[in-house]
């Protein structure tokens, strides 16, 4: 049996990164509260017999969100034999004061101040001699991020594991929060620096993020249209090869009309995905992101939400699947369903590329203006649905700002690559299954037989019994597919509507086109984000989610389409 250590403090002071660098593994860092939602736990790469678990953040052992209740319940249930206790060197008090509420538990402890970089760099000199002496256990400055003495520590904490430790007697909350508030400022030196002088560190990082997304977004278009040609390129080289090789008209149709083109499509979407990905790793390792959070509690809170739904809900603007996790960050149940219920109405950005085809296809003079529109009244949809639930007050939106720093270029390009590294692995191949899928429907009918009219196909077949469904909003049973679809992957709606009708300005009026686009922004979010909702939530809640998202996208493209044809029958006809 694997000896444990555990790593503890406050969020957002190191502790995911220092777990990152021992273990090899990678756990989701950010400069802002609520990254680690749960325990990660992975074997020490220096010592594989040691398992070193990394504990959510907390600020005291008085849980007051859940992830708190799960970290003090772990930790009291004796399963730990030595606890790492990180500290953020450059907010000290927080640390201290749960560091002596951690040591009273009577777990052999070394503590760990984390950011020694960053302290050498405001000429701080920490007295890590003499807390040794405070706290009775062994200090050490360390800084994650640049390895500077975290073998150090972690060979303190293996060893420290055969110490006894005594459970101490309690300080009351007072007495703790006097004595750390007397050990950082008797052994930290004073800093001279000043928050004025913290953001304008900042200017250099924002000015060059600035030009990187004006870049990005400039030569987008550039990269999609090379994208696009490499890709027919390709099409002709393999249909080429296929006639050589003498192939089966068959095969030939399934990667030239589905896996080519399938491929095509998902890729299609990186270049945006890069870019949205790219600016929330910015924001989230500067501190802005938590900052935003913060001043935006007083508009949320007229919502029933807080500044801590800000996150989940940024979050949902890429996927749903991570925010949805995210959404676990918030204090109560009560504040996690509203977080939810909101989310359902974040357009996420596999929804963008159909999105954007259709207010470009039928509003090209007011294509931007369009989509801003719509997405002010979707979401502004998702505020009045928190506003009208539950208005049960819930605990204040209390967590300590995280420092401005300059964020690591090294560190947001991989938060990038991770998040489209995932993006790549769950939407891609879903993207050209259904793609193949759609080609199956097409060339087959529903006994498996293959035919070569249209009307034979079994994608007919479907389009048409559902398709009723979907005339008195003004869908065509091409558009009913693509929604249909959409459920698996956003992504696969645009494929599977460009490849049944080619041009979407044939297949749509002005009129219909906006109802269904209401229906795919606000109707049921994939089924991969539908069982994300399940295992944190429970089965029951993505049931009633996907009913409630399904008819109400239902009955307001009812409301816009009967509504708009009877203006179109008064006034112009």
């Amino acid at each position: 049996m694997k000896q444990k250590i555990a790593l503890a403090g406050t969020p957002n002071c190191g502790k995911t990164t220092l777990w990152n660098l021992s273990t090899g593994r990678r756990g989701k860092t950010g400069n802002w509260p609520g990254v680690t939602s749960e325990k990660l736990s992975a074997a020490l790469k220096a010592f594989p017999d040691t398992e070193l678990i990394d504990l959510p953040g907390m600020y005291s052992l008085s849980a007051k969100s859940l992830e708190e209740a799960s970290t003090i319940k772990f930790l009291e249930n004796g399963e730990v034999l030595s606890l790492i206790i990180i500290v953020d060197g450059t907010k000290p008090e927080q640390g201290f004061y749960l560091a002596l509420e951690l040591l009273s538990l009577g777990i052999p402890a070394v503590i760990g101040i984390n950011y020694a970089d960053e302290l050498r760099a405001q000429n701080v000199h920490v007295d890590t001699e003499k807390l040794c002496e405070e706290f009775g256990v062994p200090v050490f400055l360390i800084s994650a991020k640049k390895n500077e003495n975290t073998s150090v520590l972690i060979s303190a904490a293996r060893e420290n594991i055969s110490t006894f430790a005594e459970k101490r007697p309690p300080l009351s909350s007072e007495k703790r929060r006097a004595k750390a508030t007397r050990l950082s400022e008797k052994y930290f030196s004073k800093r001279k620096t000043s928050p004025v002088s913290e953001f304008f560190k900042l200017i250099p990082a924002v000015i060059a993020f600035a030009a990187l997304i004006l870049f990005f977004v400039f030569f987008e278009s550039v990269l999609k249209n090379n994208i696009s040609v490499l890709f027919e390129h390709a099409t002709a080289l393999i249909s080429a090869l296929m006639n050589y090789l003498h192939a089966p008209p068959v095969l030939k149709s399934l990667i030239s009309g589905a896996l080519i083109p399938g491929t095509a499509s998902a890729v299609s979407f990186i270049p945006e995905l890069s870019v949205l990905y790219f600016a929330i790793a910015f924001l989230e390792d500067s501190g802005c992101m938590a900052r935003f959070a913060f001043a935006s509690d007083y508009l949320f809170k007229k919502i029933g939400l807080s500044g801590r739904s800000v996150i989940p809900l940024l979050l949902g603007f890429g996927c749903t699947v991570p925010a949805v996790y995210a959404a676990k960050s918030s204090d109560s149940e009560t504040a996690r369903n509203r977080t939810l219920s909101m989310l359902m109405f974040i357009p996420c950005s596999a929804r963008l590329p159909l999105f954007l085809l259709i207010c470009e296809t039928f509003f090209p003079k007011f294509g931007g203006s369009a989509v801003l529109f719509f997405y002010f009244i979707i979401i502004s949809l998702g505020a009045v649905f928190s506003l009208i639930q539950n208005r049960r007050e819930d605990a204040p939106f209390i967590f300590e700002l995280p420092a401005i720093r300059i964020p690591s270029v090294i560190s947001i390009l991989k938060t990038t690559l991770r998040r489209l590294k995932s993006f790549v692995t769950k939407a891609f191949g879903m993207v050209v299954l259904t793609s193949v899928l759609i080609w199956m429907l097409e060339n087959f009918s529903i006994f498996l037989e293959s035919v070569e009219l249209k009307s034979e196909s079994a994608l007919y077949t479907i389009g048409s019994f559902i398709a009723p469904l979907f005339s008195p909003i003004g869908i065509p049973y091409e558009g009913a597919v693509a929604l249909f679809c959409g459920l698996f992957a956003k992504e696969s709606a645009l494929f599977a509507l460009v490849s049944l009708c080619g041009d979407v300005g044939s297949l749509f009026s002005p009129v219909s086109a906006v109802s269904f686009l209401l229906f795919f922004l606000i109707y049921s979010p994939c089924l991969a984000c539908l069982f994300s909702i399940g295992h944190e939530f429970g089965a029951k809640k993505a049931v009633l989610l996907f009913i409630r998202q399904t008819a109400l996208a239902y009955f307001i493209s009812l409301f816009f389409y009967q509504f708009a044809l009877l203006m179109e029958n008064i006034f112009i006809r």
